[in-house]
């Protein structure tokens, strides 16, 4: 539930959704489950108090809570390692859990920054030893901090997909929070 997750969350439960903001940082979940966000962003705090005291937003360190759901949305950050390269070990276990929770159908969608080829060469093989049948999608995260809950309900959301059908169910998502999709 950091920068990109965080705020996604809450505009996504503003438009109606029942969302499950999963982080792993115990202070950090009790600071949200407060009402308190952990980073500066204008606006977040009012608005995230209100999707927590409607119940749209419910934050957790157990991934096993959001059972059930259909889509799953995966928003870690990728630190640079020590040769400069993106920690990939993050997403991956990201990744994995999902797999534990996700049933038949699910829509899987990757929203961390990654270089280009991540989602079908990393995350694709993953997801296919699940033996699930899943929908898979990259939707990159392009808001500017101090700026990002203003700009994800009015810029446009780019919606790749494994295939048609898969971009298709993204951008049908995204659609619910901004006018604009464009499905690649």
């Amino acid at each position: 539930m950091g920068f990109v997750g965080l705020t996604l969350a809450v505009v996504m439960a503003e438009a109606g959704h029942n969302v499950i903001g999963v982080e792993i940082n115990k202070d950090t979940v009790e600071k949200l489950k407060s009402g308190q966000a952990h980073f500066f962003e204008t606006g977040l705090e009012k608005r995230l108090k209100r999707v927590i005291s409607s119940r749209k937003l419910h934050i957790t360190r157990d991934i096993k809570e959001s059972e059930g759901y259909n889509y799953f949305i995966i928003t870690v950050g990728t630190p640079l390692d020590n040769t400069g390269n993106p920690r990939l070990d993050i997403v991956k276990r990201a990744v994995v859990e999902v797999t534990s929770v996700m049933k038949d159908e699910a829509v899987v969608i990757l929203r961390s920054t990654v270089r280009l080829g991540t989602t079908r060469n990393v995350i694709l093989p993953i997801l296919e030893e699940s033996r699930m049948r899943f929908h898979l999608a990259f939707c990159p995260e392009r808001t500017i901090e101090g700026n990002a809950l203003a700009e994800l309900n009015q810029l446009p959301q780019i919606c790749g997909g494994r295939n048609s059908e898969d971009a298709w169910l993204a951008s049908q998502l995204f659609q619910t929070i901004t006018p604009t999709t464009i499905r690649v």
